[in-house]
């Protein structure tokens, strides 16, 4: 079993040994980003998570062998479906890519233990994401159970909350109107309320803006059917790019 002790000597052993330290947990996190796409989806057509054991293919639902089922390599250079030669979009692959050297950066900025928290947060994000993606809706289970989490851990641990103040309070009613006009959901907003608490109004606002950048970019360079775009997969890239300078404890 991998300890902190253990990581801790190979980081500073340096060489070798500190590149081998960061391909671990860049392959985390590709296989965490993976298996994210794959639970978010399945959540979204609500499969079976608990018969259906291998992942299918998008387009005839056949098995998937075992070249497919490797991060990166199965979205982007892997064969196709052996029965509908189908091959998945390389997007999941490059995401999947940008997942490994996010969590490599991490594991480079913080300490072990925090750095492991921020990785358990990135998927517990990235699984809300896809599940959006694909449904415009979230798991009441998975984004309530991951929300209570992140509070108590942030309130117990590391008394990170303030008072809102009065830009914050502003916000805060701005956003109750729009979803009490449908505009934005009941769980986007409490995740909004959630880093109102935690890093006030002025961090919140630019991560607003940054998922609304995000949202315009998809529309004017990717080409997609929905005529609607949900909130999280906008809202979650600036979140992770702040949080390497702004993390919650």
């Amino acid at each position: 079993m991998l300890t902190s002790d253990y990581f801790s000597y190979l980081s500073c052993k340096g060489g070798i040994n500190l590149f081998i330290y960061y391909l671990i947990f860049f392959t985390l996190g590709t296989c965490l980003c993976s298996f994210s796409q794959c639970l978010g989806w399945r959540l979204a057509q609500n499969n079976n998570l608990t018969h259906q054991h291998r992942s299918i293919c998008d387009n005839c639902q056949s098995p998937l062998s075992f070249q497919q089922l490797i991060p990166v390599w199965g979205s982007i250079w892997g064969p196709s479906c052996a029965q509908c030669h189908y091959h998945p979009s390389i997007w999941k692959g490059i995401l999947e890519f940008l997942a490994g050297i996010y969590c490599s950066i991490i594991t480079y900025i913080f300490p072990l233990d925090q750095a492991m928290v921020l990785i358990a947060y990135f998927t517990w994000a990235n699984i809300l994401l896809f599940e959006d993606y694909y449904e415009q809706a979230v798991s009441f289970f998975l984004f309530g159970s991951g929300l209570l989490i992140l509070i108590l851990y942030s309130f117990c641990f590391c008394h990170h909350f303030s008072f809102p103040d009065q830009p914050a309070i502003i916000l805060i009613l701005i956003l109750t109107s729009c979803c009490l006009s449908q505009l934005l959901g009941w769980a986007d907003f409490l995740l909004i309320l959630f880093w109102i608490l935690t890093w006030g109004s002025t961090l919140t606002c630019l991560n607003l803006l940054l998922a609304s950048s995000c949202g315009l970019l998809y529309y004017l360079f990717i080409e997609d059917d929905k005529k609607s775009l949900a909130f999280f997969p906008c809202f979650f890239p600036g979140n992770f790019i702040l949080l390497l300078f702004f993390p919650f404890y």
